[in-house]
């Protein structure tokens, strides 16, 4: 058992607590009314600009493809950056002036952003592929119509008439001709 000290039935120890509990917070709102009443001088406070946002950013341009391998045409060139080789009718569009039967090594050819799926170089194996399943393509086709034989249509012509047979008969000019119904 603990024993206690008891005066007249009261815990003398919490109340030692609470004695020293307030003498220290009696002390410390004086401190502060203390403060409070002290002149200060205004603190200046710096003013921090929020920086502006970022301005968007310009709208994407155009690629500029350069020709750099012998035998790269429209369609090669689409079918590297676009991923579609039937894009060649909107590069062609995008490139006034642009003659696509003379696509010559260092022709600068405008590719619209929107089209565009890679921007890595295009390598000369690349163009040499496709250059080979192109030829490969046009010799199957030459290979098919020389199998199946194409049928030409005979040519009708007139058989050759005789002297007599080409006269022709006299028309009674007396006799008008008449037209519609009789």
């Amino acid at each position: 058992m603990k024993r206690r000290l008891l005066v007249k039935g009261y815990d003398v120890l919490g109340w030692i607590l609470v004695i020293l509990l307030c003498v220290s917070c009696v002390g410390t709102n004086k401190k502060a009314e203390d403060d409070s009443l002290a002149i200060t001088e205004p603190v200046e406070q710096e003013v921090v600009e929020k920086p502006a946002p970022p301005p968007p950013p310009p709208p994407p341009k155009d690629y500029i493809h350069t020709v750099r391998h012998p035998g790269e045409c429209l369609w090669i060139i689409s079918s590297w950056r676009t991923g579609k080789a039937g894009n060649w009718r909107e590069i062609i569009k995008a490139n006034t002036g642009l003659n696509p039967a003379t696509i010559n090594i260092g022709d600068k050819i405008i590719i619209p952003h929107e089209l565009m799926r890679k921007y890595q170089a295009m390598p000369r194996s690349f163009v040499e592929k496709s250059l080979e399943s192109g030829a490969r393509k046009a010799k199957a086709k030459k290979n098919v119509e020389s199998v199946v034989p194409v049928q030409k249509q005979p040519v009708l012509t007139e058989p050759a008439l005789s002297h007599e047979q080409a006269a022709p008969e006299k028309v009674q000019e007396d006799v008008p001709l008449l037209f519609g119904p009789k």
